[in-house]
């Protein structure tokens, strides 16, 4: 089961323009989807973009599978994907490829 949104989500959607949904799938799994609040494609800073009740989560920035301190999937049973942009590879490419932009940027 999902739990309840907290004080600092709500005030965290507010002050950043994204929006939650929450609902059940076809199959009558519950889920909970962050949006861009103009965009309406995935979208959420902070925490996955979309979530089971199950503890499946996936991490999306502009509709793009995307997360820079871990897997952008997480599935409740210990599978993980991870993926910069949209672009899917293994662990340690991943840790290499965020190092060099983080070099790029000046952020390392």
């Amino acid at each position: 089961m999902l739990p309840e949104l907290t004080e600092e989500e709500i005030a965290w959607s507010i002050l950043t323009g994204q929006v939650c949904c929450a609902g059940l799938t076809h199959d009558n799994r519950e889920i909970r989807c962050w949006y861009g609040k103009d965009s309406f494609t995935l979208h959420r800073h902070g925490g996955p973009a979309i979530e089971y009740g199950n503890g499946d989560r996936f991490w999306f920035v502009n509709g793009k599978s995307h997360r820079e301190d871990g897997p952008a999937i997480e599935y409740a049973n210990g599978c993980r994907g991870w993926a910069l942009n949209d672009k899917f590879m293994p662990e340690k490419e991943y840790w290499l490829s965020l190092e060099k932009i983080r070099e790029q940027n000046g952020t390392s």
